[in-house]
Parts: structure tokens; C-alpha cells; sequence
């Protein structure tokens, strides 16, 4: 799994570009109610490794960057 290393839960952007990210945890994005932009291209994510509900700790999560994913 993988998971944000967030410190500042009122960052409004988290680029996480080309880490070879292949799953995302459940709960990796709670508490982060600023967040509004993620950026995940060029990662290794595919359907199976995003749960469902992953960003819904993040409310005001807008735009999500998956370019090259998989």
C-alpha cells in the first residue's frame, strides 16, 4: 500500500508524480478537508489498487492528475 506523507492537513496540493505507487490505502486521504488537487501520473495505479471510497476524507478534492497510470 501506499499512503500521503502529509503533515499539514490544510495543503491544497499533493504532487505524488512517478513513485511507482501501485495501491492507495483506505484512508490515506482523511482528514485532509483542503485538499484540492492531486497528482498522480506516472504511477502504476490501476482500478484494482484504488478502493472505492479512497478520497471521501477529502471533501474538496476537485481535480485528480492519473496521466500514464497502470
Amino acid at each position: 500500500g501506499w499512503w500521503l506523507p502529509l503533515t499539514n492537513k490544510h495543503t491544497s496540493l499533493q504532487d505524488a508524480h512517478q513513485n511507482s505507487i501501485s495501491t492507495i490505502e483506505a484512508g490515506a486521504f482523511d482528514n485532509l478537508p483542503e485538499l484540492r488537487t492531486l497528482v498522480l501520473h506516472r504511477n502504476q495505479l490501476t482500478d484494482a489498487g484504488v478502493p472505492v471510497d479512497v478520497f471521501q476524507g477529502a471533501p474538496n478534492l476537485r481535480t485528480v492528475y492519473v496521466v500514464r497510470c497502470g
